[in-house]
């Protein structure tokens, strides 16, 4: 009787681990998929083309009063590089951009009909916003892939007027003064990132250059004229981040 329990005390102990083997196992849990980051933190550069449309505005000085006014239409482009840093959803960021416009003059005077009031007759005036240049900061929040953000800070650009008197098929006189003028900017824009760190983009910014005296002559007479600008720019943009 002792012989028959230790015999099956040995088979159940080494038929245990034959059957353990056989015995189907639970496949371990799949670890959840984890979900893209996308980090804004870093350098960028880039370029960007758009529309800009130009309202320039000139003041004469000496008397009577008078004024003129020329809006156009062109393209525009540029580059820009800035820096940018991501804390949670919200981002902070410093940009500067330079940009050149197609050139523009589409002129009329009001209340006279030529360019320098009574000083000269049958003139016309032409002028035009050639560059701008930017620098301000961003201020944005992020939604995964995407960016929300407004813009603003100091604008700097190049305004031409002229003035023109055909007679007998020459110009006579010519005359043209160009000046840098300052004035702030601001926008709004959205950013999408493709792909780490290419950043395509749309931006929409309102320039506005302050006054500023020109003398086409290069002395103060009758031509001498207070200008100013307005731009309103739409433009594309793509990006590359360093981070």
């Amino acid at each position: 009787m002792k012989k028959m329990t230790w015999l099956g005390l040995a088979v159940v102990t080494f038929a245990s681990p034959v059957f353990a083997a056989d015995m189907p196992t639970k496949a371990p849990m799949a670890a959840p998929p984890v979900a893209a980051v996308y980090n804004w933190t870093g350098v960028y550069v880039g370029g960007s083309a758009g529309w800009a449309h130009a309202d320039i505005n000139g003041e004469y000085i000496s008397p009577p009063p008078d004024h003129h006014n020329s809006s156009s239409d062109s393209f525009i482009g540029g580059a820009h590089i800035g820096a940018q840093y991501q804390f949670n959803n919200w981002l902070v960021g410093v940009e500067a951009a330079y940009s050149g416009l197609a050139k523009s003059s589409s002129s009329s005077t009001s209340p006279s009909s030529d360019c320098a009031g009574s000083s000269t007759a049958s003139a016309t005036c032409t002028n035009g916003v050639n560059d701008l240049f930017t620098v301000g900061g961003r201020l944005g929040v992020t939604f995964n892939q995407w960016l929300l953000y407004g813009t603003g800070g100091y604008a700097n650009g190049r305004i031409e007027t002229s003035t023109i008197l055909m007679a007998l098929g020459q110009c006579l006189p010519c005359e043209s003064s160009a000046q840098r003028q300052g004035g702030w900017y601001a926008g709004a824009g959205i950013d999408y990132m493709l792909v780490p760190h290419w950043i395509v983009g749309l931006e929409y910014q309102h320039i506005k250059l302050n006054s500023k005296e020109h003398d086409p002559e290069g002395t103060f007479d009758a031509n001498s004229r207070n200008m100013d600008a307005t731009v309103d720019v739409v433009r594309a943009r793509l990006s590359y981040l360093f981070n």
